[in-house]
């Protein structure tokens, strides 16, 4: 029987957090472990760890590598609550969270090393600034201590960077991955994210454009009265706290998305007022290749209300609607019906490409209704 523990009461009620990370015997070894990394003062190996806790001659050194090799815990899954456990002890209640990423070179020696190679080193002695070892990308929630002078930062998370082109995700995208698991795991917080250079990359770049990817996805099926943020958090593996930093509130996420559609429709659909059945032709195919094209304009014109002035339609119509007037003008076009009139008509003919329309009234063929819709905006146009 091995002996067992006798740890400080305020070291054990810090760890006794961390025990559904564990099964009894994994928890145990833990414990042991984490009191002798924090007692060792020089190397923090295995050894030293056993070292550290004056476990050297109490346990046998194989209990601790195999915790380390083949125990039955989860990275990740320990890293993200020791992420809660300093928030809940470290950080005020409600306040945004500062979130600091960055990768250290751990040096090692020996071939059969894994992951290791040569990597930048910002630390190394070398001129080259390069070391050959281990690069763990490390993200640490940022707090500020009543004892300390300056803010410090406790690592919570990390993943192993593997060298060399193709044997694995890049620094900036590892660290993405941290942070959105960070954001989804620590509730209804900002998450503010400080790096250096080396991570100004599209990784973290892209959290505002899968937000609108899964809100597009969201308001399409459901509408805005439907759509739960807690859904398109979830989709784009942020959480809601984000999701207002970003975009203020559901309806002005609704805005944000079905502005972004229109842009995407506008710049993929040219509009020339002389060639009006091009144009309807286009846009059949843009609503029949494209769900969200008329789903969010339903939902938009059954919730959002009156369009502003310097809505996302309004702006996007104001121009055509002033070429339409200048071809009827030139004599190009017919003037028979208003620019608002005959542009509305030509939407409605377009709509024929929907979905839903096709579902309830099957044309012949997708070319044939095609082609009706080009003859009759033609004969509609025609001075």
């Amino acid at each position: 029987m091995l002996p067992s523990l006798n740890l400080p009461a305020s070291l054990l009620d810090l760890l006794i957090m961390l025990r559904p990370c564990f099964t009894a015997p994994g928890f145990a070894t833990f414990c042991g472990l984490a009191a002798g990394l924090a007692g060792r003062v020089r190397r923090r190996t295995v050894a030293g760890m056993l070292l550290g806790g004056c476990l050297q001659h109490a346990w046998p050194h194989d209990r601790a590598h195999y915790f380390f090799a083949r125990a039955r815990w989860e990275l990740d899954e320990l890293g993200l609550a020791v992420a809660r456990l300093a928030v809940l002890l470290a950080v005020p209640p409600g306040a945004d969270l500062e979130v600091a990423v960055d990768d250290s070179v751990f040096r090692r020696s020996g071939r059969k090393v894994h992951g290791a190679g040569w990597q930048h080193d910002g630390s190394s002695p070398s001129l080259s600034k390069l070391s050959y070892g281990n690069c763990f990308v490390t993200a640490g929630i940022v707090v500020r201590l009543p004892f300390c002078a300056r803010a410090v930062c406790l690592p919570v998370l990390a993943r192993l960077h593997l060298p060399g082109k193709g044997k694995g995700p890049g620094k900036v995208a590892m660290a993405a991955a941290l942070i959105s698991q960070l954001g989804a795991a620590l509730g209804d917080r900002t998450v503010h994210v400080v790096a250096d250079a080396a991570y100004h990359g599209p990784a973290l770049r892209t959290l505002p454009r899968r937000i609108l990817a899964a809100a597009t996805e969201e308001f399409t099926k459901h509408g805005i009265a439907g759509a739960r943020v807690d859904r398109i958090a979830a989709a784009a593996n942020s959480n809601k706290a984000m999701l207002y930093a970003y975009f203020g509130n559901k309806e002005q996420l609704f805005e944000a998305a079905f502005a972004l559609m229109v842009t995407a429709a506008t710049d993929a659909v040219p509009f020339d007022a002389r060639d009006l059945a091009g144009y309807a032709v286009a846009m059949f195919e843009r609503y029949r290749t494209d769900p969200h094209v008329a789903r969010l304009s339903d939902w938009y014109r059954l919730e959002h209300g009156r369009p502003g002035p310097d809505d996302a339609v309004s702006a996007a119509q104001r121009g055509r609607l002033a070429a339409i007037a200048k071809a009827q003008r030139d004599k190009v076009i017919s003037d028979r019906l208003t620019p608002q009139e005959l542009f509305g008509v030509i939407t409605a003919l377009a709509r024929m490409g929907t979905p839903e329309f096709t579902r309830l009234n099957p044309p012949s063929s997708t070319a044939a209704a095609r082609t009706a819709v080009h003859d009759i905006v033609k004969q509609l146009v025609r001075p």
